[in-house]
């Protein structure tokens, strides 16, 4: 199971890039990707629909 950091990095995207696709704050993805950090379900959301993947495999990691 990937985490949200590697999912980006497989799709070859920056966080800036990610930000910008997502409407997010840089920061807000930054810290979406700690570890220890659990993001709010709307922000997750943003996230996998930027990055096409399903977001039950992500919340699985969560």
């Amino acid at each position: 199971m990937l985490n949200l950091k590697d999912l980006r990095e497989k799709k070859g995207l920056s966080r800036y890039q990610l930000a910008k696709l997502t409407g997010l704050q840089n920061s807000t993805i930054r810290s979406a990707e700690l570890e220890n950090n659990n993001p709010g379900f709307l922000t997750v959301k943003k996230i996998c629909d930027a990055l096409k993947v399903d977001i039950k495999e992500v919340q699985e990691k969560l």
